[in-house]
């Protein structure tokens, strides 16, 4: 088994989970992400990973998008003497929240080991759309998650939006092969994956779960693939 990516490290800025410990995911973020820099790329090193994926710490635009640029830089700087690619991923419900301004950071920070991450739920939930994606430079976004997502509740909340509403490729109701069509005929892509959580892939012996996820994945990259031919 090869492991690409590493998900995820949010120590490129000084804030790693939200210090408000009645935050929903105060806990979990200092649980999971309170380490440095170079423990982040120790474990990279250690699993013989050689790309990083960055996320948001800070729940509110605490920082300049010019301060981002800095710390995301002087990351990526770092993680180079790895021989680590960062991959940056906004959040909707954290402080960086598009890809819009995912953009503006790896672009502003003109390093060549630093891309985007784009995860479909957290694109169009963020109220971007495909016209954002069309204006984003090719080479900008190497890697894609995929899930898709039921319309959202407005009785949740941002994150119980974001952990409860996703669904395989599907069985929700996000254009998936619009949005990987686009990705196909725009970028340079160096993987796509899938990112959703199911009790029902959860019963499944790993055997079992593997065929289904392989089969749902071949669909959207079948679809879209299709779309691009029509083009």
């Amino acid at each position: 088994m090869v492991l690409g990516m590493l998900d995820a490290a949010t120590c490129w800025t000084p804030i790693r989970y939200p210090p408000d410990k009645n935050s929903f995911i105060h806990e979990r973020f200092k649980l999971m992400h309170d380490i440095s820099p170079t423990q982040a790329f120790d474990m990279c090193s250690e699993l013989g990973i050689s790309a990083l994926l960055c996320a948001p710490g800070f729940e509110e635009p605490t920082y300049a998008i010019t301060e981002l640029t800095d710390y995301f830089r002087e990351f990526c700087d770092q993680a180079a003497l790895y021989n680590i690619h960062v991959g940056l991923e906004p959040l909707p419900m954290m402080g960086l929240k598009t890809v819009q301004d995912a953009f503006r950071i790896v672009n502003d920070a003109n390093i060549a080991n630093g891309s985007i991450v784009l995860d479909t739920v957290h694109f169009m939930r963020s109220g971007d759309g495909l016209d954002i994606l069309r204006a984003i430079p090719r080479g900008m976004i190497k890697h894609v998650q995929v899930a898709d997502a039921l319309p959202r509740n407005p009785a949740h909340s941002s994150w119980e939006d974001a952990a409860y509403a996703r669904t395989a490729p599907g069985k929700g109701c996000l254009p998936l092969d619009d949005i990987i069509a686009c990705l196909l005929q725009t970028q340079d892509l160096e993987s796509i994956g899938l990112e959703f959580y199911s009790s029902e892939i959860e019963a499944l012996s790993s055997a079992d779960a593997g065929h289904v996820l392989n089969e749902t994945l071949s669909r959207v990259l079948n679809g879209a693939t299709a779309k691009v031919g029509a083009t």
